[in-house]
């Protein structure tokens, strides 16, 4: 799957990135809403994994412009978890919104459900890229 990873904590972007790849994916990373925005006129996207949180403009702001770009389903990743959060998510067109730390099992099983897909798996990771789990 062509994932596009939309975040700007470096630390939990080179996290997802690998994560993602070795779970057999197809990883852009960018740090901006701007550099997503370039990333999609450039390719078209299986799934879009955004924070919301952004230096220049928010994820809500940012998936409505991908989908003037082209159509594809979006998971939010992020720390915002007020119930009005939940719900900004879904107007803009979020398939999903999943608060920060995320259990990986979560995140791909999400993942399955969004994209209708029964091929994703759920591969144990080298012990070095462990997700942190939810207390």
């Amino acid at each position: 799957m062509r994932i596009l990873l939309v975040e700007d904590n470096v630390d939990i972007q080179l996290l997802l990135r690998r994560r993602l790849g070795y779970s057999g994916h197809d990883v852009w990373a960018v740090g901006t809403a701007g550099e997503a925005l370039a990333k999609c006129d450039k390719r078209h996207f299986d799934l879009v994994i955004s924070d919301i949180g952004l230096p220049d403009m928010s994820g809500w702001e940012l998936l409505p412009a991908i989908h003037q770009r082209q159509a594809v389903t979006a998971i939010a990743v992020s720390a915002f978890s007020a119930p009005g959060d939940f719900e900004r998510s879904r107007v803009a067109g979020f398939f999903a919104h999943l608060v920060k730390p995320i259990a990986w099992e979560t995140l791909v099983a999400t993942m399955a459900q969004a994209t209708n897909s029964k091929s994703l798996s759920t591969p144990h990771p080298p012990a070095s890229t462990t997700w942190p789990r939810r207390a």
